[in-house]
């Protein structure tokens, strides 16, 4: 059989996904862009790992790099920095890609520059195979099953309850903060600053309110090529101080625009861990809350477990093992939900405790 390719498997995130497809006994090849941090990592994986030292910014070392692979697992970020020569080199070289990624902006570059050109090599790009976005993307196409297939609106809404990220997350967040929201809106993407549009939510089966403020998802670009939506957004829950820092601080953020200060801000950023360990992590439960409505029917799909960065390694892995074992429901750039099927996906999550409910009432 083939391996897996885990790219960047030295990162925080990286080294959890190359870790999951050992533990699930898929054949594994890593690639890292630097040689200490390789090693160090061979180290705790078995000695038949394959392994390539690679950089999205050096294309030299991008040939041949998925030689021996069919599918690629990339967690090399901020994509939006270094997503797009990886994805590049799968297209050329024939393999099916996945990645982690959470920025919305990039996901929408790959689906413009890469679609019509996956679709020629019969392979799937899958972008945000990670707790961020395939949980949202597939509780989506279960609360538009439960409407009949269509939708007036539908509103995604995320909550972490203690959301401490690794830099690469961290990286990603602030690089989003200075885009536009987008929204799906009268059949396009539309944009709004930044705290604009705030909720109050109330999660099934819980007695407190929070707020949740509006963000760029992925859904909002992938959902509406498979189904018809009237409006589609996206939030994420959010201390009710931050809408005000957020608002107040819209200037400030415009200055991550500027490369000078975007390198200054990730140097700070490598100063702090890398990541949450182990007990940070497993005491992070989050909820992923999809509320649809068409006419007098409401829908809500809810998504709970626990663990975001482990779920992700292993949503990566089940997905990476289904493109190998039965290749995709469709080709191109695709979501989770449109490679595969979404109530089966979630069904397999539960051996790691994620739970998938749906209700439907009557308004």
């Amino acid at each position: 059989m083939a391996t897996i390719m885990v790219a960047g498997a030295t990162g925080f995130t990286g080294t959890l996904v190359a870790q999951e497809v050992n533990r699930v006994g898929l054949p594994l090849a890593v690639s890292a862009r630097n040689s200490d941090k390789l090693a160090w990592l061979l180290k705790i994986l078995p000695e038949s790992t394959q392994h390539r030292l690679a950089s999205p910014t050096d294309p030299a070392s991008l040939h041949g790099l998925f030689e021996g692979s069919d599918v690629v697992i990339n967690t090399i970020g901020p994509f939006s920095d270094l997503g797009l020569p990886m994805v590049k080199a799968a297209v050329e070289q024939g393999v099916h890609y996945l990645d982690t990624t959470g920025e919305a902006t990039y996901m929408n570059e790959v689906l413009e520059t890469y679609d019509q050109q996956a679709r020629e090599q019969s392979i799937a790009i899958v972008c945000a195979q990670a707790f961020e976005y395939a949980l949202g993307d597939c509780a989506c196409s279960l609360a538009l099953k439960s409407l009949g297939g269509s939708a007036d609106s539908l509103e995604v809404f995320y909550q972490v309850d203690a959301a401490t990220t690794s830099r690469g997350t961290l990286k990603s967040i602030l690089r989003m903060a200075y885009e536009p929201v987008q929204f799906w809106a009268e059949g396009k993407l539309c944009q709004e600053p930044i705290g604009r549009s705030v909720e109050t939510i109330q999660f099934p089966r819980r007695d407190t309110t929070f707020t949740a403020i509006g963000f760029t998802g992925g859904e909002v670009i992938h959902v509406p090529r498979r189904a018809e939506v009237g409006l589609l957004r996206t939030y994420m829950v959010v201390p009710r101080a931050t809408v005000r820092r957020l608002r107040l601080g819209r200037p400030a953020l415009r200055l991550l625009r500027w490369s000078a200060f975007r390198k200054a801000t990730d140097a700070w950023i490598d100063k702090r861990p890398e990541g949450p360990n182990s007990e940070q992590r497993s005491l992070n439960k989050f909820r992923v809350l999809v509320r649809g409505q068409r006419g007098n029917r409401r829908a809500e799909c809810l998504v709970t477990g626990h663990d975001p960065y482990g779920i992700t390694a292993t949503i990566a892995v089940q997905g990476a093992r289904l493109l190998q074992e039965q290749g995709p429901r469709r080709t191109g750039v695709v979501s989770t939900a449109m490679a595969f099927e979404p109530e089966a996906f979630l069904r397999q999550l539960e051996s790691a405790q994620v739970r998938t409910e749906v209700q439907t009432t009557s308004l």
